[in-house]
Formats: structure tokens, sequence, C-alpha cells
């Protein structure tokens, strides 16, 4: 997808830290994918490095004044592929959605 078509969608960096609460490789590494999003696409709204429930549950961000996003995420990114893969199969299981990406 390049970056025009998705200035429309709201884009979650998923990690199982919310906002520099942990400092791990993995939380780290989205905090970087945010910095280069925002140098690179400062038109796209996306938020993170951030936990999932975060931003899969639009209440939550009543709670909280640190989200850029108004409302659902409807583009989770993960940061690697074993979350992603795991995520998808859930996804498919639990919700009976159709994911839509590589399988």
């Amino acid at each position: 997808m390049c970056a025009g078509s998705a200035s429309r969608r709201k884009i979650a960096l998923i990690s199982h830290s919310d906002f520099g609460s942990a400092d791990t490789p993995s939380a780290l590494k989205m905090r970087k994918a945010l910095q280069l999003i925002r140098e690179r696409a400062p038109e796209l709204e996306v938020d993170g490095e951030i936990a999932g429930r975060q931003r899969i549950v639009a209440r939550r961000q009543e709670r909280s004044c640190q989200f850029r996003l108004m409302g659902e995420a409807n583009v989770l990114i993960l940061p690697n592929l074993d979350a992603g893969n795991t995520a998808l199969q859930l996804t498919r299981v639990i919700a009976g959605a159709l994911p839509v990406g590589p399988s």
C-alpha cells in the first residue's frame, strides 16, 4: 500500500509496551518505526508503540491523553513475523474474520 492510499487509515504500531513503558528490543523497534513514519509520511494517522488492547477498544482512548489516533485503529502493524502470524490466526479463529494480507 502506498503512503497516499494509507492516509485514510488509522494505523497502530502494536507492542507489549505503551509509549515507552519498556525498553526491550521489540518495543525500541516499534518506537524507531514510528519515528521513521512520522519523518517520512507525517500525513499518516499513526500511533505507537502501544499495546493492542488500547487501540482495538476505542473507549480506552478517552481515559488517556497520550493517543494521537481518534477512534479505533483499522491497521495493526506488529513487531515481527511470529507476532503477526499469531494475530492472523487468532483473528481467523476468534473473530471469524477474514484478515487481509499475506497468508
